[in-house]
């Protein structure tokens, strides 16, 4: 890796872990949980004896029974689909359209912790933070065999199988995978998939509807001070491999702060950055597109 290339790794990461930590999805990313975190992956049941034991690793998908996760996973507006209501913040990371462009290895670092999961290297990822502490993370996984420890869950919820990790976390297989620390949104979540709940898309619809499918990461955030809800996406140009970008930032409700700071940087002249903005005051949306090297994007003041 160049010095450059080590820079702008260093920029991308630590704008990456500024953003989590605003809404505390860098914790879920950080895997922070443990089986003695506030989850009830066990259904009430506390006694190993009870589940079949601990499963011996690199057995494919079909090997486990039960029916498998089958849905559309290539955008956030995907993943939203097939998450329970009461979302907080989201990432959807599509490793698949990063592939040939700079930020591919920047992307192939940062999600080292969940290819270390599965111990492969995953593809599309996405992760959110749910109301009450709970998170739900989906990935795929190229090989379609499971590569971890795992003790099988009795009680399959409407002919899936639950897959207990050691440390509380709790699987169910697929395109996407599953994971999540609590039984109760695994079962929230499995209702969406077999067509029986309501998902969480239609509370960011507003903002997703002026986003675009292509966003290699998305990033949408309900508990910041600077929108109602924001959403940051980033593409790479009509060159993938060039070194300029466009990020769109997209506010509902933007805040006076987070406002005038984009006219700030809209109207710096001497700014590297190609600055648009739009307003759709019906739906109080307000829709940011910038355009520059990666280097730029990252670093700009939005609020």
């Amino acid at each position: 890796m160049t010095d450059r290339q080590k820079l702008m790794y260093q920029i991308f990461a630590a704008f990456m872990i500024a953003s989590m930590a605003l809404s505390g999805l860098a914790y879920f990313i950080g895997y922070g949980l443990t089986s003695s975190s506030n989850s009830d992956t066990t259904n009430g049941n506390e006694n190993p004896s009870q589940q079949s034991q601990l499963q011996n690793p690199s057995i494919g998908f079909d090997a486990v029974g039960g029916n498998l996760i089958d849905a559309d996973f290539n955008s956030i507006s995907d993943a939203l689909k097939i998450s329970p209501q009461g979302v907080l913040t989201a990432q959807f990371t599509n490793v698949e359209r990063s592939r040939g462009t700079l930020l591919q290895d920047y992307i192939a670092q940062s999600m080292q912790q969940q290819n270390d999961l599965y111990n492969e290297n995953v593809g599309n990822s996405y992760g959110a933070m749910l109301e009450g502490g709970n998170i739900l993370q989906y990935n795929i996984i190229p090989s379609k065999s499971l590569n971890f420890g795992y003790m099988v869950n009795p009680t399959p919820y409407k002919g899936y199988n639950l897959l207990v990790r050691e440390n509380g976390l709790q699987n169910v297989i697929g395109t996407p995978v599953m994971l999540t620390n609590s039984e109760a949104v695994s079962n929230a979540t499995l209702d969406i998939i077999s067509g029986d709940g309501e998902n969480a898309y239609a509370k960011f619809a507003p903002v997703l509807n002026y986003s675009s499918n292509g966003d290699i990461i998305a990033y949408i955030d309900t508990a910041l001070p600077i929108a109602n809800i924001f959403y940051s996406g980033f593409q790479m140009g009509t060159d993938p491999s060039a070194d300029k970008g466009t990020r769109t930032l997209i506010y509902q409700e933007i805040s006076v702060n987070a406002s005038s700071k984009i006219d700030a940087l809209a109207n710096n002249e001497t700014d590297a950055i190609d600055v648009t903005v739009k307003t759709y005051g019906d739906e109080n949306i307000t829709v940011v597109k910038l355009v520059s090297d990666l280097n730029s994007l990252f670093m700009a003041n939005i609020g």
